[in-house]
């Protein structure tokens, strides 16, 4: 069996020429020899598939069946996904007799042009028999190709010509299919959850990460993009040549990457290795787009890595949420579009628990105090964030509160409470961040009050409890 060596380029009406240096052997049933074109290739229906001088495009088989010296007998060929678009030849390269075939080939009796078969009957005058294992050849011009469908080629060896046009109701003497060209993906992508689980540090107000103080920046998804092994043939220049870069299919300026997630504390964003954009310029909503072009490496080429970078601003609340990842890349000249995803790529996580009370009073004859409960068995340190009815949010420790002057540490020990906390204390230790901050107007003099405890499980959380008084009635609601 030779190993099959093809060549293509596009030509007109979509054409694609072909040139190798064997045939397909289609014997052996195990498509082993198919010509194996790339998927994103954007053959139309009845795209043309041309073979090229050396004739090329061809497929060769064993006769399978004894025929002697002068005895007539009949081949069928069909194909599956395609048609014949010139006239082929039938050849028996060992040939040597009174005429010798392997020069002047064998036109069909039946089937020509815009048929998927193909009938030739032939006189055995080699001047000698022909054995079962006697190689032939069927020498195909061109082909129209139905999509990217694989094409199947089926043979069959007939004792007449009338035989082969009725293969429902006539015996074959031999019979070999296999498969004749295969379309196979060119380009591969992958976005893994390798970076896992990202903390937010709740001891930091949660506007940091917990790698360090100051934690700003995390890696929050890897992807890679590469050719598939071993890489289908594309037509190139005239013949066929190895893909050896992404960028032959791909027009990487013209292609995006997107991260879906939480971007309300993003400054800037990446996937090169590097936070390289601004995240109002790449951010709306709850959608980042980056530039596919933008790879670690500075380059468009080959193999592709990308490492994406998430910078917070140091002032916003980094929000628990989950990142996943979709790339869309244009197709350059003669090749399709291409989408993959979303994969999950990344979680960000607060190290420990939240607890929020969603009214609470400070002006007139009702006022709120609350209390923090560590319920767990571990020690932690404690952040409050207070917003007002204007959607106004301070973030501060715990040590900043002075309840009756009292002077609080940012740890709660296993099991501990913090005294009774007013919202008016709560609203002084805003000030000391923000002093402008306050009640929204007289009528809307509500807060609310997330509290952020480095400790906690969905078992033992951090728990609020907050006691409203008034000249009337006292009322307590937990959470």
């Amino acid at each position: 069996m030779k190993k099959l060596l093809l060549s293509l380029a596009m030509v007109a009406t979509m054409g694609i020429s072909v040139g190798a240096a064997a045939t397909v052997d289609i014997d052996d049933g195990s498509a082993a020899d198919a010509l194996l074109l790339a998927n994103e290739l954007s053959v139309p229906t009845g795209g043309l598939i041309v073979n090229s001088t050396t004739n090329q495009l061809d497929i060769s088989t064993a006769l399978g069946f004894g025929t002697a010296t002068g005895v007539s007998r009949a081949i069928r060929i069909d194909l599956t996904n395609a048609t014949f678009n010139d006239t082929p030849l039938f050849t028996i390269p060992t040939c040597a007799g009174d005429v010798d075939i392997s020069t002047n080939g064998l036109t069909p009796s039946v089937g020509v042009t815009g048929d998927a078969r193909v009938i030739f009957e032939f006189d055995n005058t080699c001047g000698a028999d022909l054995t079962q294992t006697t190689e032939l050849e069927v020498l195909i011009p061109s082909l129209a190709v139905d999509g990217n469908g694989p094409v199947s080629v089926q043979y069959r060896l007939y004792e007449s010509s009338f035989a082969a046009t009725t293969p429902d109701t006539s015996p074959a003497g031999a019979d070999e299919s296999d498969t004749l060209i295969l379309f196979a993906d060119a380009v591969e992508f992958d976005a893994e959850a390798s970076m896992g689980t990202e903390a937010i540090d709740v001891t930091q107000d949660s506007l940091f990460f917990d790698g360090a103080t100051g934690d700003d920046t995390t890696p929050f998804g890897e992807a890679s993009l590469a050719l598939a092994s071993p890489a289908p043939s594309i037509p190139t220049g005239g013949n066929i040549g190895a893909l050896t870069s992404v960028d032959t299919i791909i027009d990487a300026a013209q292609s995006d990457l997107t991260i879906e997630g939480n971007f309300a504390s993003a400054a800037m964003l990446g996937c090169n290795n590097t936070a390289g954009e601004d995240a109002d310029d790449v951010v709306s909503g709850t959608t980042a787009t980056l530039p596919a072009a933008d790879t670690n490496d500075g380059t468009f080429s080959g193999d592709e890595t990308y490492t994406c970078i998430f910078e917070t601003d140091g002032t916003s609340i980094i929000q628990e949420t989950t990142f996943s990842l979709s790339a869309a890349f244009a197709g350059d000249t003669g090749y399709d579009d291409l989408a993959f995803g979303p994969f999950t790529i990344s979680t960000f996580d607060k190290n420990g628990s939240s607890a929020e009370i969603d009214i609470l009073f400070n002006a007139g004859a009702t006022s709120s105090q609350i209390r923090i409960l560590n319920k767990s068995s571990i020690d932690g340190d404690v952040s409050i964030t207070l917003i007002n009815d204007g959607g106004d949010s301070v973030t501060f420790p715990l040590s900043a509160v002075q309840p009756f002057g009292l002077t609080l540490s940012n740890t709660l020990a296993a099991g501990e409470a913090t005294p009774n906390l007013p919202v008016s204390a709560l609203i002084m230790a805003a000030r000391t961040v923000d002093a402008a901050f306050a009640q929204t107007s007289f009528r809307r003099n509500k807060y609310r009050v997330v509290v952020d405890a480095e400790f906690g499980s969905a078992a033992d959380p951090v728990r609020v409890q907050a006691v409203n008084f008034s000249t009337t009635l006292n009322a307590l609601s937990v959470n």
